[in-house]
């Protein structure tokens, strides 16, 4: 089944296909049985995933787990962007919409693997992470969620002793949103991110000038201390630094100062 349909499926899930767009793809499953079932499995892999980070939200999770996913996840190609020039917005969602689908059905894989005897604990722990390797990967969901309105994050603001203990749980160390409204910013909640095989935090927040600015949060190798560092990927403008047994990322639009001056501020703060 070509990637493309499945995307359209993706946004159908969604609600994000035209009433003409939908119809059609109604018949079709009517008289497709491999469209039927394909609808029906990436439904069930949805309501699968959400039960399955509900139940999981009061246990550890072991970082095993993220990259069991991503490595599942890594398997298939990037999904290409399909050109909607009806609706360029709507294009991309439904490209991501799809890759988290993806995600969501490789983990019910590994959830009925689990269920069989499957152990967690002998999981391979995960690879040292480069450094280069997560920032490049940060930087390429910036892109993306930036962009975003509605769908912004994943978890509100009005969440976030909720958001900062899920994703404490999940990264393996403390997360916490700071309070950079002194540097112009207002905290718009967050989301659970995979990079570089790794689950990292990404903590939005809103700049005086409208545009977006991430804080994101990874489990160090190490816990040696890395001063802060500017760096440039594509479009985006990246502070970084290490302490306490994780590492930290700043990324925005801004001037690479006001970006080292915000990473300056969060830092004892986090």
């Amino acid at each position: 089944m070509s990637e493309q349909l499945d995307l359209q499926i993706s946004a159908f899930l969604d609600g994000a296909l035209s009433a003409e767009e939908a119809q059609t793809l109604e018949l079709r499953s009517r008289s497709e049985s491999t469209i039927a079932a394909r609808i029906d499995g990436m439904r069930r892999a949805n309501t699968l995933a959400r039960d399955y980070f509900e139940a999981e939200l009061n246990e550890p999770v072991p970082l095993a787990l993220a990259r069991a996913i991503e490595g599942s996840a890594n398997n298939r190609q990037r999904v290409p962007v399909i050109e909607d020039t009806r609706d360029g917005d709507r294009s991309r969602r439904s490209r991501y919409l799809f890759a988290i689908r993806s995600i969501a059905a490789s983990l019910a894989l590994v959830v009925a693997g689990a269920a069989g005897g499957y152990i967690a604990a002998s999981w391979p722990q995960p690879a040292i992470v480069a450094q280069s390797d997560w920032l490049s990967d940060i930087a390429d969901y910036h892109r993306v969620y930036a962009a975003e309105e509605r769908h912004l994050v994943e978890v509100a603001a009005n969440e976030q002793p909720h958001l900062e203990k899920w994703l404490t749980k999940v990264v393996g160390v403390p997360v916490k949103a700071p309070d950079l409204t002194a540097q112009g910013l207002t905290f718009e909640g967050g989301r659970l991110l995979v990079a570089a095989a790794k689950p990292v935090a990404q903590l939005m927040y809103r700049h005086s000038d409208g545009s977006v600015v991430a804080l994101c949060i990874v489990m160090a190798a190490d816990q040696a201390f890395g001063d802060f560092a500017e760096t440039s990927i594509g479009a985006s403008r990246l502070v970084s630094w290490k302490e306490n047994g994780a590492s930290y990322a700043v990324v925005g639009d801004l001037a690479d100062t006001t970006l080292t001056g915000i990473a300056k501020a969060a830092a004892p703060l986090v």
